[in-house]
């Protein structure tokens, strides 16, 4: 199995993860305001109070490893973790090409496995260390967001085209305006019902309501009913159908206990 760097890194990353480690791929390893900043291409830190930090440098060529080894790159890392690797494809270097402090981690064609456990050594991770591991676990999740958001647009026919033209946020609004379809479409039956009448549309539907509300508010005793209808149009031209149903029930059942009062009294 044939990968480049970044393709390795994060095939290592899914690893550990899955073995119940956090990772963090190409993270800076203090504030990227100050000068030389090392940039561990993986972090893993142990689910732990008393937590295990690992740094792994990935290396795909050969030639790569031997100069960072005699430019000594790697003891940059070592005062962040309490353990160095280097990660590589299976047979580019061999364990004994390692300089002292360091393991080696292979991937050969199913899986990856160490060649040699790097010894462990004392660390104190710094405020800096552990706020540019905040800031960058928080950013990779708002990103996972954003994917999770397009790959949901995805589902909807014509929606992507309508994202490139009109942006993310208005075809959102389209989808969420699908939802709230059949919520707006029973309550123009509603209306209907109470108007004893059918209307062409919703808006024409709501139009009689206004005029009815505007009467109705002239009568003490439904003005709060009244009130109630308004708001619950509203809510439904917004795209929010939630608990309308009921409430508005609850309304039709009034007017109906009224009207039937009346009829009695007559």
């Amino acid at each position: 199995m044939e990968l480049n760097g970044r393709d390795l890194g994060e095939d290592l990353a899914r690893t550990l993860e899955g073995a119940g480690w956090m990772t963090w791929t190409n993270q800076p390893l203090g504030s990227v305001q100050q000068d030389h900043v090392p940039v561990a291409d993986i972090l893993a830190i142990e689910k732990s109070y008393h937590a295990i930090v690992k740094i792994y440098e990935v290396k795909i060529s050969r030639g790569d490893f031997q100069r960072d080894v005699s430019e000594g790159k790697y003891l940059s890392y070592m005062k962040f973790c309490h353990q160095f690797y280097f990660a590589t494809p299976a047979k580019l270097i061999d364990k004994t090409e390692l300089p002292e402090g360091c393991g080696l981690t292979v991937r050969g064609d199913k899986s990856w496995r160490s060649l040699k456990v790097a010894p462990r050594h004392d660390c104190q991770i710094d405020l800096n260390l552990l706020l540019a591991l905040l800031m960058k676990g928080y950013q990779n999740h708002f990103e996972e967001y954003r994917r999770l958001d397009l790959e949901y647009l995805k589902t909807y026919p014509g929606l992507v085209s309508a994202a490139a033209k009109f942006g993310v946020r208005l075809s959102r609004d389209i989808v969420d305006a699908t939802f709230a379809l059949p919520a707006a479409e029973e309550l123009k039956t509603k209306i209907e019902k109470l108007a004893g009448r059918q209307f062409n549309g919703l808006d024409w539907a709501v139009d009689w309501l206004r005029r009815e509300v505007d009467t109705l508010l002239g009568k003490y005793k439904y003005g709060e009913d009244a009130g109630e209808l308004v708001e619950m149009a509203l809510r439904l031209m917004k795209g929010s159908a939630w608990g309308v149903e009921q409430e508005l029930q609850k309304i039709v059942d009034k007017f109906k206990e009224n009207k039937d009062a009346k009829k009695e009294t007559q």
